[in-house]
């Protein structure tokens, strides 16, 4: 059966590291329910630019988004959501380092959310190595720990350390 997409589906990517953007495009650009993929160019390193402009040039599905006074920084990522109005478009942000996503992911979550659309304004798949994932998975009995966590994007046991993947290697 077919489905008939209401939207078109852009992931868009505040991109950067070559090493993790391997792994990331063999799902994006192997799962036709994804349209576009923007990668917003927040590089610190001139060989991962180059490399996302490689990309570009060799599949039409990829955009680079450039913007001016970025510094691969978190900081640096707000200024490119103003691309990302399109009312005709679902969009669907994902980090350069997520290295798994399941087999047609775009249309998954996008029927999700067409589904829920009257009862969430948010939707997102679950991330490790994620704070506000982490600690979701903790308050929801998914993983144990005696450590602090908290929901703040910058909670140092949440994000950024060994914690959640030892957890997720452990239990999955």
């Amino acid at each position: 059966m077919d489905i008939i997409k209401q939207h078109k589906i852009f992931v868009v990517t505040p991109a950067g590291r070559k090493k993790y953007l391997e792994i990331l495009s063999k799902y994006i650009l192997k799962d036709d329910s994804i349209d576009e993929w923007h990668l917003w160019d927040n590089c610190r390193d001139e060989s991962d630019r180059e490399y996302i402009c490689q990309l570009s040039r060799e599949h039409k599905k990829i955009t680079v988004i450039k913007e001016c006074g970025v510094d691969g920084t978190n900081k640096s990522v707000n200024k490119f959501y103003k691309y990302c109005r399109d009312e005709d478009v679902f969009y669907i942000k994902m980090d350069d380092d997520i290295v798994y996503l399941p087999e047609k992911f775009g249309l998954k979550l996008y029927l999700k959310a067409i589904r829920e659309k009257n009862s969430f304004s948010w939707w997102s798949p679950m991330v490790i190595n994620n704070a506000i994932c982490t600690y979701l998975l903790k308050t929801k009995g998914r993983i144990k720990t005696n450590a602090f966590l908290s929901a703040q994007a910058s909670c140092p046991v949440g994000w950024g350390s060994p914690f959640l993947q030892n957890c997720y290697i452990e239990h999955f």
